[in-house]
C-alpha cells in the first residue's frame, strides 16, 4: 500500500484513456510483495541473521512489528476503496508464472513507474516488471521506470539488458536511470513521472479533494522510510510551525508520528493529496510528497540523505530547487511560475513519447 505507486497508476490509467486508449493496470500481487506481514524481518536489521536460527527472537521481532503496525492498519480499507473506484484491473496474478501461464489479452503492455526496476530488492529481479511474459508480437514500452539508486547489484546488468532488448522503447524518470541504461548500451528517454501528465485542478476534480481534511492551518508531515526522528528533520518542523502558528499533522504508513499534533493513520491516497494540497508546509522523505508539493504549489521541504534519495535530487535539479532538501533552517521562496515552466517541457516531451510509441 503506498501512495506514490497508487497515484502514479491512476494517473498514467487516466491520461491514456484520455488519449483514446482502453486501459487496464495488471493486478500483480507476488508473495514477496506481502502487506503488513509482522513475520517479515529487514535484511538490514540487527537481528536478521539470529532470527533465522531462533523462533523465539523472530516471535519477538514479530510482535514488535504487530505494535508498530497495528495503529496503521486502517489504510487496508481506504486503499481497497481506492482501488475499486479509480482503478481497472485485469484478473488477479499470484505469480510471475501465472503470467506466463496466462498472460493478459493486449496490444501492447506499459511497465513503470516508480521503483520497479531497483535491483536491490526482489521486484528488480522479478521478469515480470521486464514484461517478460506474452505473445512476442505485442508491443513493449516502459514508461518513467526508476532503478531507485543509481546503480544495479552485481550481476543484473546483463539480464536487464535481455530483458530491455524485447522493448519498443524505454523510459525512465530519472537521469541516473538514464545514465545506468547507457552503461548497458540501451537506448533510453527521460520522462516525467506519471502524476505529472494530470494537472493540479485534474487531481482536484479527479479526486474530488477541495474540500479540507483539516480545518486548522497545518505542516504536514510524510515520514516514508520512517527516519523522523533525524534531528534537522523533526527540529524543523517544531521550529516552523511554532514560528507560523501551525498545527503539526502526520500522515502514517506504520505507527504514529510522536512529536506531532494529528496522526493520520487510516488515510488512502485521496487523503494524501487532500493534506498536501491543503498543508501550509510539507515536509518528508518521499519522491511522490514532492512531486504533489509542486503540483498543488505547496512550500515544502525534503530532509532525506541515501542512495535511494537520488531520484528526488534529480527531480529537484529539473525545476531548480535543489536547495529544498537537506538545508537546516533554510526555506526557499518558490517562484512556482518558473517551476511550472521548467516542468511543462519535461511534461510535453512525455506526451510526445506516449504518443509516438502508443498512438
Amino acid at each position: 500500500m503506498n501512495y506514490g505507486a497508487s497515484l502514479q497508476a491512476l494517473a498514467l490509467q487516466t491520461y491514456l484513456t484520455q488519449a483514446g486508449h482502453d486501459v487496464k493496470i495488471i493486478d500483480y500481487t507476488p508473495a514477496y510483495n506481502k502487506l503488513y506481514d509482522i513475520w517479515s524481518i529487514s535484511p538490514k536489521s540487527h537481528l536478521y541473521k539470529l532470527a533465522q536460527y531462533f523462533y523465539v527472537v523472530k516471535a519477538l521481532c514479530a510482535f514488535k512489528s504487530y505494535l508498530q503496525m497495528r495503529p496503521t492498519r486502517g489504510r487496508h480499507k481506504a486503499f481497497a476503496d481506492f482501488t475499486d473506484k479509480y482503478l481497472k484491473l485485469t484478473e488477479n496474478y499470484g505469480s510471475y508464472a501465472e503470467l506466463v501461464s496466462n498472460p493478459p489479452e493486449a496490444d501492447a503492455y506499459v511497465c513503470g513507474s516508480d521503483q520497479i526496476w531497483r535491483t536491490n530488492l526482489n521486484n528488480g529481479k522479478d521478469p515480470a516488471f521486464y514484461l517478460q511474459f506474452g505473445d512476442d508480437k505485442v508491443r513493449r514500452v516502459s514508461y518513467a521506470a526508476s532503478f531507485g539508486v543509481p546503480y544495479v547489484t552485481d550481476g543484473m546488468d546483463y539480464l536487464i539488458r535481455l530483458f530491455l532488448s524485447k522493448f519498443d522503447a524505454v523510459s525512465v524518470r530519472e537521469a541516473s536511470g538514464i545514465d545506468i541504461l547507457h552503461g548497458l548500451g540501451v537506448e533510453a528517454t527521460l520522462v516525467c513521472d506519471p502524476v505529472f501528465l494530470l494537472s493540479k485542478e485534474e487531481w482536484l476534480k479527479l479526486l474530488g479533494v477541495k474540500e479540507r481534511k483539516i480545518a486548522e492551518p497545518y505542516i504536514l508531515v510524510y515520514d516514508l522510510n520512517r527516519n523522523i526522528m533525524h534531528k534537522d528533520k523533526k527540529d524543523f518542523v517544531t521550529k516552523y510551525a511554532k514560528e507560523h502558528n501551525l498545527r503539526m499533522v502526520a500522515i502514517n504508513d506504520m505507527g504514529n508520528t510522536g512529536f506531532v499534533d494529528v496522526n493520520v493513520n487510516d488515510g488512502g491516497p485521496v487523503d494524501f493529496v487532500n493534506l498536501i494540497a491543503h498543508a501550509d508546509f510539507v515536509v518528508s522523505d518521499s519522491f511522490h510528497a514532492t512531486a504533489f508539493s509542486c503540483i498543488m504549489h505547496t512550500p515544502f521541504k525534503v530532509f532525506y540523505d541515501s542512495p535511494q534519495s537520488v531520484r528526488i535530487k534529480d527531480y529537484l535539479d529539473i525545476v531548480g530547487l535543489e536547495k529544498c532538501m537537506n538545508t537546516g533552517d533554510l526555506v526557499i521562496d518558490v517562484d512556482w511560475d518558473d517551476v511550472d515552466k521548467r516542468l511543462s517541457s519535461v511534461i510535453y516531451k512525455s506526451k510526445e513519447y506516449l504518443s509516438a510509441n502508443l498512438g
